[in-house]
């Protein structure tokens, strides 16, 4: 069952999360973050949801969270981004060549199954935790050059320690 901006727009009331259609005819939230923060100190990711494809397809985009052009190494930067986009789930880093723009998103193929509202929020909210959790090993990659991934696996131990 394809989706609508109509029915995208009734699960975040559902859900009850502020958002704004955009001009550009996607939804847009935004989530508070504790690690991370945007270059000029904000704390907090903007997420939009875009439907396509005739409502068989939503990505849901944390936009400009980083620069690749104020990498130190880039390769290292984008490395890190590799590795950590292989320990996240649902979750993949992007990087646009064109001006530097590193982003996070997640993709969902609605197709014929549609979404549910447990779905949505999940996907919703895997974007801010990931990045609030990797943010460190990005802005080590960023600032010095150096991939250490230790800040964000001793995250997920500690949660996991939380749960058991």
């Amino acid at each position: 069952m394809p989706i609508n901006l109509e029915r995208l727009e009734a699960m975040f009331v559902e859900a009850g999360l502020k958002y704004r259609l955009e001009d550009a005819g996607h939804l847009l939230t935004g989530f508070a973050t504790t690690a991370y923060e945007n270059e000029d100190g904000r704390r907090g990711v903007a997420i939009a949801v875009t439907v396509s494809e005739d409502g068989e397809f939503l990505e849901f985009t944390a936009p400009r969270l980083y620069d690749a052009r104020r990498s130190r190494d880039p390769g290292r930067l984008f490395q890190a981004l590799l590795d950590v986009t292989m320990r996240t789930k649902l979750v993949r880093f992007e990087h646009d060549p064109h001006d530097g723009e590193v982003r996070c998103t997640v993709s969902y193929p609605v197709e014929d199954g549609g979404i549910t509202p447990r779905q949505f929020r999940r996907m919703l909210e895997a974007i801010p935790k990931a990045i609030d959790r990797w943010h460190p090993v990005i802005r080590l990659a960023i600032d010095e050059g150096v991939v250490d991934l230790s800040s964000g696996l001793e995250q997920a131990a500690a949660k996991q320690d939380r749960s058991a």
